[in-house]
C-alpha cells in the first residue's frame, strides 16, 4: 500500500483546509513539503555524484545481494499463500454485505444500535483483511522461512548489520535524494495520461481512508508506517532482487523487481512515480546491503502522504 502524491491531484479532490479552515496554515505546511523537496535536490545531487563513483565496486554490491540465501522455492510458496489469500478476500468481499446485514438485523432485533457497523461493508472489509492477510500473514510467513534456514537477519536481508542509527540516517537521505524524481514521474504520468483523454481517478485507499471511521483509519496509520514498508520490502527488495538478479543480472532485475512493486498498486496514474521510487528502495538496498535503508524510505514516503490525506480528511469535514 502506498500514498502517491496528492499534491497532483487536486482535480480528483476538494482543495484541503486544515481543522478549522485554516487555508493559510495548510499553504505553510506546503511550503514546508517544498522545502523538503528542495533539500531532496541537494541529497540527489550529492548522492548521484557519489553513485557515479568508480570506487562503489557495484559488482561487489551486487554480488552480496545475489548471495542472499532465497531461492525459486520460497518465492513460489509465498505466492501461492498470497494467491490463496487473494481468492478469500474476494470470496470476503461477496460475502460481506450478506453478513453484515445480517448481524445488523440481529443487532436491531437485540435492541442495540447497528451504526458503529460502518460506512461501506464491502471496501471497509477488503481494507482491513488485505492488511490481515497480505502484510501481517506475509510477513508471518517470511519469519518463518527465515527461521527454518536458521539464518540471522543479517545473513537473509542484512538487516542485522552494526551501525542501526547509521541506516535510518542512510534511509532518510535515500528518500530525500528520491523525492525529486518520484515527483517528476508523478507529472509526466498525468501530463501522458491528460494528452491522451484518460482518466486519472484518485487511488482506492485514499478515498476509502477520507470516508473511513476513526478505527479504519488507525489501521491505515498502522499499515503505512509499519506493516505495509516492512512487508513490501521483504518481499521485492529483500527475496525478488536477489532471485531476479542471479537470473537476469543486477540492472534487469532491479527494472523487474521495481516494475511488479508498481504494478501491484492497479493504479494506472501511479505507475510511472511508484516505479522511479521502487528504483530508488532497490538501489539504496544493493549500496548499503540493508533492508532497513528501504525500510525507512519506504516508511517515510507513506508517513509524508498520509499526512497529506489526513490535512484534506480534515478539509472535507
Amino acid at each position: 500500500m502506498d500514498l502517491t502524491i496528492l499534491a497532483l491531484q487536486a482535480d480528483s479532490i476538494t482543495a484541503p483546509v486544515l481543522p478549522g479552515g485554516s487555508r493559510n496554515a495548510f499553504l505553510a505546511a506546503g511550503v514546508v513539503y517544498l522545502m523538503i523537496v528542495l533539500a531532496g535536490m541537494i541529497a540527489a545531487f550529492l548522492l548521484c555524484d557519489r553513485l557515479r563513483s568508480g570506487s562503489l565496486c557495484w559488482d561487489a554490491r551486487l554480488a552480496r545481494i545475489r548471495n542472499r540465501p532465497w531461492g525459486w522455492r520460497e518465492a513460489g510458496f509465498l505466492a501461492l499463500l498470497l494467491g490463496a489469500a487473494q481468492v478469500a478476500v474476494m470470496l470476503l468481499v461477496m460475502l460481506a454485505p450478506h453478513a453484515f446485514s445480517a448481524l445488523s438485523r440481529a443487532l436491531n432485533a437485540a435492541g442495540l444500535p447497528a451504526d458503529w457497523l460502518g460506512y461501506d461493508a464491502p471496501d471497509w472489509t477488503l481494507f482491513l483483511v488485505q492488511i490481515l492477510v497480505f502484510h501481517i500473514l506475509g510477513l508471518s510467513a517470511i519469519g518463518v522461512m527465515v527461521r527454518r534456514k536458521k539464518d540471522a537477519a543479517l545473513g537473509a536481508f542484512g538487516a542485522g548489520r552494526p551501525g542501526l542509527i547509521r541506516q535510518v540516517g542512510t534511509g532518510v537521505l535515500f528518500y530525500l535524494a528520491s523525492l525529486p524524481f518520484v515527483l517528476f514521474g508523478a507529472v509526466v504520468c498525468r501530463v501522458v495520461l491528460y494528452l491522451f483523454g484518460v482518466p486519472s481517478d484518485t487511488q482506492g485507499v485514499i478515498e476509502i481512508f477520507i470516508a473511513a471511521p476513526a478505527g479504519v483509519r488507525v489501521a491505515l496509520v498502522l499499515s503505512a508506517f509499519v506493516f505495509a514498508p516492512l512487508f513490501e520490502e521483504a518481499l521485492f527488495r529483500g527475496i525478488g532482487l536477489p532471485l531476479f538478479t542471479r537470473r537476469f543480472g543486477g540492472g534487469a532485475a532491479i527494472v523487474i523487481v521495481s516494475a511488479l512493486f508498481a504494478a501491484m498498486h492497479f493504479h494506472l496514474a501511479s505507475f510511472l512515480p511508484l516505479f522511479i521510487l521502487a528504483v530508488s528502495f532497490s538501489l539504496a538496498y544493493v549500496y548499503t546491503g540493508s533492508l532497513v535503508v528501504p525500510v525507512v524510505m519506504h516508511a517515510l514516503f507513506n508517513g509524508v502522504n498520509l499526512v497529506m490525506v489526513m490535512l484534506i480528511a480534515a478539509g472535507e469535514q
